[in-house]
C-alpha cells in the first residue's frame, strides 16, 4: 500500500499496483480508499438510486443499454449515478431526474430514503468495493408517464439505456440476459 497525495482529497491509501481507473475516480471525488480491519485497502463508493414503483407494485428497472458499436449489454438495476465528493442527495437526485430519467421526472415523487451497503469486488477495475447506496423510494404518479406494464421503453441518451416496468428485477435480469443472448445469435 502506498501513500499518494491527491489534488482534491489530499492524502489517501493507494494499493501498489492500483489501476490507473482507480487513481482518476479518487481524484475526481467518485470514491474514496479506506484500510479494513486486516489493513487491506477497500475502494468506498457512493451511490444513489431511485427505486420506483406504480400502485401495483411494478418496478421501474434498468434493464440494459446499447452500446455505440450497437452491441446490447444487459445490466439490471435501479436508475441512479455515484454520488461525487460533496455532492448533496438533492444535487444527485436533480441529476437523475434532469438525465436519464429526464420524460418522466414530472411524474416522480420521491416519500422516503433508506440506506444498503454490500461488498464485493469491482467488475471494472478488479478491487475490493463497499457500495454505500442510498435508497430513494418514489411513486409513479400517474399513468401518463408512458409506462405500461412490462412495456419497454427507451429513454435517448450518448448510450440508449432501455428501463420497463416488471413485477421484479430477478425477472427482469432473465428477460434482459435473454434479449442481448437472442441479439448476439441474430448478428
Amino acid at each position: 500500500v502506498a501513500l499518494k497525495a491527491t489534488p482534491r482529497s489530499g492524502w489517501t491509501f493507494m494499493p501498489k499496483r492500483s489501476p490507473p481507473e482507480l487513481l482518476e475516480e479518487v481524484r475526481a471525488g467518485k470514491c474514496s480508499i479506506m484500510m479494513n480491519s486486516h489493513l487491506e485497502p477497500v475502494r468506498l463508493v457512493a451511490l444513489v438510486v431511485l427505486r420506483i414503483t406504480r400502485d401495483d407494485g411494478r418496478v421501474l428497472a434498468h434493464i440494459g443499454e446499447r452500446r455505440p458499436d450497437g452491441s446490447i449489454h444487459a445490466d439490471c438495476k435501479l436508475p441512479g449515478c455515484k454520488q461525487g465528493e460533496g455532492e448533496t442527495l438533492s444535487c444527485v437526485l436533480t441529476k437523475v431526474l434532469n438525465g436519464i430519467l429526464a420524460p418522466i421526472r414530472n411524474s416522480v415523487l420521491v416519500h422516503d430514503t433508506g440506506v444498503e451497503e454490500s461488498e464485493g469486488m469491482s467488475e471494472r477495475i478488479n478491487v475490493a468495493t463497499r457500495y454505500i447506496r442510498t435508497v430513494l423510494h418514489a411513486k409513479l404518479s400517474d399513468t401518463d408517464s408512458g409506462l405500461e406494464d412490462n412495456h419497454v421503453a427507451s429513454f435517448s441518451q450518448p448510450r440508449m439505456s432501455t428501463f420497463t416496468m416488471q413485477d421484479s428485477l430477478i425477472g427482469t435480469a432473465a428477460a434482459a440476459a435473454a434479449a442481448a443472448a437472442t441479439e448476439r445469435r441474430a448478428r
